[in-house]
């Protein structure tokens, strides 16, 4: 005898649908619960860091401009530059905060550049620049309250700072906050003998130095020859840290430069992947 099949009905299909999806649905939630929960137990130099497609077979660049955060129109022109470009935004511009989080939005690494005290007097860094002579506590305040200007940065560089950042015990607080906080520093080296990346490098934390200047002279001639000193820096080492202003001279040869230079090789990363290697953390 032949046992026939019982039609299964349209509502016990849809049930087994729902419930298979319900399923599915559930373990992909769980997955992304537990790489968010995985991601909010970096520190924030590897939690906001930006995507970097570095290939490991071709020479790599990072590109920091500084001294943004008063212009939408200076970000938009350097944010179409394209990917792998690190943005350094001033804390005190009234604009700063509104204007990192767009870069964020659109997926570039940002950092905070931060104020530091230059050897020329006469050079004004801003408000609430580290100073040498205020004291630990007016030192601190300051740094916090830098810090609290911006959000989702890896970490900070500094904006002038050839005095500050040759104080040993200055910059070891600074940086001692900056660890603690699971920030990286990127040393602008405004001076030869800043002790910023050596302090950084002792205390194993993530850091990275500042290679070739491009436009300390903003001529278009100029910043074409540090152009040049990068890729050869890039090819002898592996790597380069070239660090630049959004001046229109600077912007207008790195427009024609970064295609070309993408086409013949370079690869463009974010500061974070270069303090990564520097400190192997």
């Amino acid at each position: 005898m032949t046992m026939r099949r019982r039609p299964v009905g349209m509502k016990t299909r849809l049930a087994a649908i729902i419930t298979a999806l319900s399923i599915i649905l559930l373990a992909v939630g769980w997955q992304d619960a537990a790489a968010a929960e995985a991601k909010s137990q970096l520190p924030d130099w590897r939690r906001y860091a930006a995507l970097s497609n570095e290939s490991g077979e071709a020479p790599i660049i990072a590109l920091v401009i500084d001294d943004l955060g008063h212009s939408e129109r200076e970000l938009k022109r350097v944010m179409a530059l394209g990917e792998g470009i690190t943005l350094a935004f001033l804390p005190y511009p009234e604009r700063a905060p509104e204007l990192a989080g767009r870069a964020r939005e659109n997926g570039f690494e940002i950092l905070v550049h931060m104020p530091m005290e230059p050897t020329d007097k006469s050079a004004d860094p801003g408000p609430n620049a580290l100073l040498t002579g205020i004291g630990d506590s007016e030192l601190m305040r300051r740094l916090s309250h830098n810090l609290a200007r911006l959000s989702g940065y890896v970490g900070i560089n500094n904006h002038m700072g050839s005095k500050f950042s040759q104080d040993r015990y200055a910059m070891a607080l600074v940086l001692n906050e900056l660890e603690a906080r699971g920030l990286l520093y990127l040393d602008s080296v405004t001076i030869g003998s800043t002790v910023g990346a050596r302090l950084a490098e002792t205390s194993r934390m993530p850091y990275a130095s500042r290679d070739v200047f491009l436009d300390s002279l903003a001529e278009q001639s100029f910043v074409e020859r540090q152009l040049r000193q990068v890729e050869r820096v890039a090819r002898q080492t592996g790597r380069a840290v070239a660090i630049g202003h959004p001046y229109d001279e600077t912007l207008e040869v790195l427009e024609r430069w970064l295609p070309d230079a993408r086409k013949r090789g370079f690869e463009f990363v974010p500061i974070s992947t270069i303090a990564a290697l520097e400190c192997a953390c």
